[in-house]
């Protein structure tokens, strides 16, 4: 997983993708924190707190379809402070079948946001499960100044 901009951005696994549709892997992110980078996209709030739901597509008009890319991207898109983000966003819908969620994304939006990099944003990290110690590592994404 990797925390960018108040969001926290990863790859679907299964059961994401059961309640999405979207393929496993697919790159996406969600909990974007108010007053972050990336918290006025289009969203459902869900209890009052704001849930986000997307594949990502692009960022910058670059192709980013999975961590590594967003990853080797980051740098220069904090540099760059302003820039846009190509997405799917999914609509919830109740569903009595969701198990889990209590809703199941079935609508699909083509959407394009115009974001700014906050600079108060948390610095960027990688978090890794290490299935030796069953604890979450993280190491920051370094971005040069």
């Amino acid at each position: 997983m990797v925390h960018f901009g108040g969001a926290l951005f990863f790859e679907a696994d299964d059961i994401v993708s059961d309640k999405t549709g979207l393929p496993a892997g697919t790159l996406t992110f969600s909990n974007a924190k108010a007053s972050t980078t990336f918290a006025n996209m289009k969203a459902y709030h869900n209890n009052g707190s704001m849930t986000l739901g997307l594949k990502v597509l692009a960022i910058d008009q670059v192709s980013i379809t999975t961590l590594d890319q967003l990853i080797a991207h980051i740098p220069s898109l904090i540099k760059k402070k302003h820039f846009n983000i190509d997405y799917i966003n999914l609509i919830p819908l109740s569903h009595s079948l969701s198990e889990l969620f209590g809703e199941r994304f079935s609508q699909y939006e083509a959407c394009i946001a115009d974001v700014t990099y906050d600079a108060n944003s948390p610095e960027p990290k990688v978090f890794t499960f290490n299935r030796e110690t069953m604890q979450w590592e993280r190491k920051r994404i370094e971005v040069g100044h």
